[in-house]
C-alpha cells in the first residue's frame, strides 16, 4: 500500500518541487521553484534528466528583444555552448517557447527564449555578498583571479564581455568556484 501510494505520489510533501515543463526534446525539466527574476527573465530551478543534476531554467520575454537583438542572442548562445572554462557558465540548450507556452505580459501572449544553464548554488556575486558579513581579502583576490581568467578565455577567442557586473558573476560557495 505505501509503495503504491510512493508511485502515485500520493505521499508528495508540499515542500516538494513540482515540474511545470519539459524541453521539447524531453531532457530537461522546469520546476515550481523561482531562484530569481529581472524585468525580462525569470531563472527556475531545473533538471537534466540525462545527467541526473540540477540546472537553471531560464525564461526570457521576447517582447523586450528587437528581431535583430534575438538574432544576435542565438548566435551568442550557440557560441557560448562551444566553449568549455572552469570559470565560464556552461550553457546546455536553449530554444524559443512554442505557442503552447507562451506567457502573458500586459494581457498578450508572448514567446519566451528558454536556455539552460549549470545551476550555481549560491546565486550570483551581489547576492552572496548581500549574505556574508565580512569578506577578507585573500577571498576577493582569489575571486577577482577566477573572473580574469575567465574574461581571458573569452578575449582569448575573440569575444568581449559588455555587461560584466556582480549580477552576471555566479558564486558556488561551497567550492568557491567563480563564473562569469
Amino acid at each position: 500500500m505505501v509503495l503504491d501510494t510512493m508511485v502515485r505520489g500520493e505521499d508528495r510533501d508540499d515542500n516538494d518541487e513540482r515540474v511545470l515543463e519539459t524541453d521539447p526534446k524531453g531532457r530537461f525539466q522546469k520546476t515550481d521553484q523561482l531562484l530569481g527574476q529581472g524585468a525580462f527573465k525569470w531563472v527556475y530551478k531545473g533538471y537534466d534528466t540525462d545527467e541526473a543534476r540540477e540546472v537553471a531554467w531560464n525564461e526570457l520575454k521576447t517582447i523586450a528583444v528587437s528581431k535583430r537583438d534575438r538574432i544576435k542572442f542565438q548566435e551568442e548562445v550557440n557560441l557560448l555552448r562551444e566553449f568549455r572554462h572552469p570559470n565560464l557558465l556552461i550553457f546546455y540548450d536553449w530554444w524559443v517557447a512554442d505557442s503552447e507556452s507562451k506567457v502573458k505580459c500586459n494581457g498578450k501572449k508572448v514567446s519566451k527564449f528558454v536556455f539552460i544553464t549549470e545551476l550555481m548554488t549560491s546565486g550570483t556575486l551581489k547576492q552572496y555578498v548581500r549574505k556574508v558579513n565580512s569578506i577578507r581579502p585573500q577571498a576577493i583576490q582569489n575571486w577577482c583571479r577566477q573572473i580574469l581568467n575567465g574574461l581571458n578565455y573569452l578575449h582569448k577567442n575573440n569575444i568581449i564581455h559588455r555587461d560584466l557586473k556582480c549580477d552576471n558573476v555566479f558564486i558556488n560557495g561551497a567550492n568557491n568556484i567563480i563564473k562569469v
